[in-house]
């Protein structure tokens, strides 16, 4: 759960710097609520780890209710702000009304507009922020409101501001503030909620969210106790003997042997694999699943994630698993009911360096694309036809793909890799640095903002050359 004045409290700690009258009584409230709700505090993350994010909520809406205030609605905005973003906004915006000329408050609501898409809302806050202070990240979101206003020089201006070299982590970080998705503890609640009201299919969600609590873009992991504590609703629900459970068992019990603890040092994390593996063999052996002449999960969640544990571990080989069960998969994709999951696996069991192998990816995708709309077989099969040498700047796929999702900074990057450097167009690039905030993409090793960064030379490059326009 974002800390109380996550924004706030760390920025201030960033640069010492003197504090209006105004700034210094948000932040001694807003230090003093922290103090005086401690117990509170710790009870509402206790509930939201534990799955009761509902109740966690509530402990704040009832402290803003009971003891109504400017500060006490800025702290209770920044406590809720992954977990409720409507309800963040709403505090926010009451902190702001009541208190517009102080930054912090302009900064927050300045924050939670630019989530809503409300850029040219969210610009006058920001720079209202950074008449007073001066902050890095701050830069780079303003560039991005800007930039979606068509106000390119500016943006550029802002971005060059924010100084990426020397300021990359905190710009990144701050970037996923604004575009992140829901803490993973608000989405294992809603899918606990549908769970408890009959919804049986939020099941294997449920276990896939548990097993990969995404904190961040760059931090995920398993939530062993949080597995273990869900499994006894799900058996209640699904029933201990179904098929259904008895692979959502066996992939809650290969997850756990397979995973390391937080504290576990580099040395321990490495286990002993082959013992590791063994024991995951057992395990899957035992529940009669994949290996030997074990049974293919009906649920194609399920059987992804066993296949991948499998493979992992080199259990099986990728071209066992695809003249297993290659058909199956193909016949549950192809069914009147649809089936996004069982294509998903097929596509990388498929994925290869023949020519019958690419012939057959090129298929799926084409066909998951057509049917499903998704932009991971559009990507794919982009990807392949670039390797191919068969992809074109102006063919009908990248045209295509660019219409239907034009937030992928992967079919962005595609499409500029492929275009001449002298074709590149400023509106090109703006379009790519619009998807890259939305989400960044892969670096060298990981997510991070240095093809945005990139972006917003080459702009800036273009717009010396062709004036201020996006042609």
């Amino acid at each position: 759960m974002r800390p109380a004045g996550f924004v706030f409290v760390g920025l201030l700690l960033l640069t010492v710097v003197p504090v209006t009258a105004a700034e210094k009584n948000l932040q001694e409230q807003v230090e003093q609520l922290g103090a005086k709700h401690e117990d509170r505090i710790r009870e509402a993350r206790q509930l939201a780890g534990e799955g009761r994010v509902r109740e966690a909520k509530q402990v704040f809406l009832d402290l803003a209710k009971q003891q109504p205030s400017p500060a006490m609605s800025f702290w209770a905005g920044n406590e809720l702000f992954r977990m409720d973003f409507e309800r963040s906004y709403e505090l926010h915006a009451e902190a702001y009304a009541a208190l517009p000329d102080e930054p912090f408050a302009n900064l927050e609501f300045a924050m939670q507009r630019h989530r809503r898409g409300e850029f040219a809302e969210a610009i006058p806050l920001y720079e209202r922020f950074l008449k007073d202070r001066e902050r890095s990240q701050m830069h780079a979101l303003l560039a991005d409101c800007l930039i979606r206003m068509n106000r390119i020089p500016e943006a550029i201006q802002h971005w060059k501001q924010a100084d990426f070299r020397r300021s990359h982590v905190g710009i990144e970080k701050t970037i996923h503030e604004v575009y992140g998705d829901l803490h993973p503890f608000a989405k294992r609640t809603k899918l606990l909620e549908k769970l408890r009201g009959g919804d049986k299919q939020a099941a294997e969600p449920l276990l896939r969210q548990l097993i990969f609590m995404d904190f961040d873009w760059w931090n995920g992991r398993a939530d062993k106790a949080a597995i273990q504590q869900d499994l006894v609703l799900i058996e209640a629900t699904l029933g201990k003997e179904s098929e259904r459970f008895r692979a959502m068992a066996c992939l809650a019990d290969v997850t756990i042997a397979s995973s390391r603890d937080d504290d576990d040092d580099v040395k321990n994390s490495k286990k002993d694999d082959s013992k590791v593996a063994s024991k995951v063999a057992a395990i899957l052996k035992d529940a009669k699943f994949i290996l030997d002449d074990g049974a293919f999960p009906t649920n194609s969640i399920m059987a992804a994630g066993l296949v991948q544990v499998a493979l992992k571990h080199k259990l099986i080989e990728k071209e066992q698993c695809r003249a297993r069960f290659g058909d199956e998969l193909w016949r549950r994709a192809q069914s009147e009911a649809g089936d996004q999951e069982a294509l998903h696996l097929l596509c990388s069991l498929s994925i290869g360096k023949s020519q019958e192998e690419q012939k057959k990816l090129e298929e799926f995708d084409r066909y998951g694309w057509d049917r499903y709309h998704d932009v991971r077989f559009a990507s794919s099969l982009l990807v392949l036809l670039a390797g191919q040498e068969r992809l074109k700047t102006d063919g009908e796929e990248l045209v295509r793909a660019l219409k239907e999702f034009p937030d992928s900074s992967l079919v962005h990057q595609i499409r500029l890799e492929f275009t001449e450097t002298e074709a590149i167009t400023a509106e090109m690039l703006v379009e790519a640095i619009k998807a890259e905030f939305r989400h960044l993409s892969i670096g060298l090793i990981m997510i991070d903002g240095r093809r945005l960064n990139s972006y917003f030379a080459v702009l800036e490059q273009r717009q010396t050359k062709q004036g201020t326009g996006t042609k």
